[in-house]
This record gives structure tokens, sequence and C-alpha cells, in this order.
């Protein structure tokens, strides 16, 4: 701790690692192995540091999992971020907030490929296809997590509204405006 916080952190890590051999389960010792890799800037140790934290003692793991889904969204590890955010879920399926972090990233991950086939040139029409498949099964993975929400908050007009908006653009527009009629009686 002293060299971690006198910002000392090669020797900080340099001591937590030495911990680490007298004391593998120490769930704090990954805790504090995986905030010291992240002061130096190496994310993929300190996630996976906070993964074995988990792993060990899911109850105290849940916040440092919190952290690496965060750090793996911002650096845009999306199937990491995933899984992540899964294992998360697994842990505490009541967790709206990551039920919401999972929908951005599986909108995020349908909403790049959905780019990267309408605008890039150099691409064969199979990567296009697969692209695009991409960006369906993005979608799909989506609506389950948007309907758990919708169950677990029957108000949630956000969710209901980019339900709809799915179901619109899958050209199903009966379920389409089923949920947009919702959302206006739970606006108006």
């Amino acid at each position: 701790g002293e060299m971690y916080n006198a910002g000392q952190y090669s020797e900080a890590l340099d001591r937590y690692k030495k911990a680490l051999l007298f004391r593998p389960k120490d769930v704090a010792v990954h805790q504090n192995l995986g905030s010291t890799y992240l002061k130096l800037g190496r994310s993929d140790d300190g996630v996976a540091e906070y993964l074995k934290m988990f792993d060990l003692d899911p109850k105290s793991g849940i916040v440092a999992l919190g952290t690496a889904l965060s750090i793996l969204v911002e650096e845009g590890q999306l199937d990491r971020a995933i899984d992540v955010g899964n294992k998360i879920r697994q842990a505490n399926p009541d967790d709206v907030e990551v039920l919401n972090t999972l929908i951005n990233i599986y909108m995020k991950e349908g909403d790049a490929a959905r780019d990267m086939a309408d605008t890039s040139t150099a691409i064969t029409d199979e990567e296009r296809r697969a692209l695009r498949d991409r960006e369906k099964k993005s979608r799909d993975q989506a609506i389950p997590l948007y309907e758990a929400m919708v169950e677990k908050d029957p108000g949630n007009a956000n969710a209901l509204f980019q339900l709809g908006l799915i179901s619109f653009g899958m050209e199903d527009y009966a379920k389409a405006a089923e949920r947009f009629e919702r959302v206006v009686d739970l606006t108006t």
C-alpha cells in the first residue's frame, strides 16, 4: 500500500506480485495488483486481475468487474466487454445498469458493422454480407436485454421505444406500432 499511495507503481507491482506467491487466493492482493496495473497503463493485465478477483469471490469482485467493464468499453474491446458484462449479469441478474451497458455495447457493435458495410469501398460482397450478419446478430442480442429491462420496469419508455425502433427496422410494423403506442401512453 505505501508504494502505491506514494505513486511508486512499479515498486508496488513487484511487492504485490511477491505477495501473490504466498497468497494466491487473496482477493485483496488481486485487487491491488489490478489497480496497480491500471495505474501503469496495463489495462489488459488489470482486467485479468479483476476477473481473477471475481472468480475467487464474486461478492467482493463484482465492483472490480464493473470497473473492468468500463475500461473495456472505453478501449473499444467490445467482445471482452460483453463477456465481462455477462459475468456480472449472471452474478447479479437484477442489475439494470449492466443490462443497459450490454445493450449499448451490442448496439455500438452493430452500428459499427453497419457503418463499415455502408461506407467501405474496399471490401468484397461476401465481407459486406458478413458485416450485415454481424449487425443483425448484435441487434438480436440486444432485444432480449431490452425485454428484460421492460420486464423489470414496465414504465421504461426508453427501452420500449428502442424495441419499437428495432421492430420497425425488422419490418415488424405491428409490433413496432404496439411498442410505440405503449411509449405514448407512458409519456402522456
